[in-house]
C-alpha cells in the first residue's frame, strides 16, 4: 500500500503515475487518474474494463498520502532505474504486437 505505479491505457496509450493505495482488486483508480488516461470517469457508470496496464514498482511508497505533484514526480524515480518511460513504451508496443498475434 501506498507504492508507485504507471497505468497506461493500451486503447489510447496515454499514461500516469498512481499511488496504490487500497487493499483488495487490482483495477479501480480515481477520477483524476481516469481523466489522465481519457477514460471516461463517471462514479458510477464511467471506468474501463479491459485495455489498462498496471505497472507496480513494490516497496517504492512510504505509505503516507501524496499529492498529486508528488506521485508524479516520485513515480518517476522507479521507472528511470527500469529505463525511463522510453523504455516503458518500448515493452508496451512489443506488448502490442504479441496481444495482436503479430512477430
Amino acid at each position: 500500500m501506498g507504492d508507485f505505479a504507471v497505468v497506461v491505457n493500451l486503447r489510447n496509450g496515454k499514461s500516469s503515475f498512481a499511488i496504490y493505495a487500497d487493499i483488495g482488486t487490482l483495477g479501480e483508480g480515481s477520477v483524476a487518474l481516469a481523466d489522465a488516461l481519457g477514460i471516461w470517469s463517471d462514479a458510477r457508470h464511467g471506468g474501463a474494463s479491459d485495455n489498462i496496464l498496471y505497472l507496480l514498482f513494490s516497496g517504492s511508497g512510504n505509505r503516507k498520502p501524496r499529492t498529486v505533484d508528488e506521485i508524479q514526480s516520485e513515480g518517476e524515480k522507479p521507472a528511470y532505474r527500469l529505463g525511463g518511460t522510453k523504455d516503458l513504451s518500448s515493452c508496451l508496443e512489443n506488448y502490442d504486437r504479441v496481444y495482436s498475434g503479430k512477430f
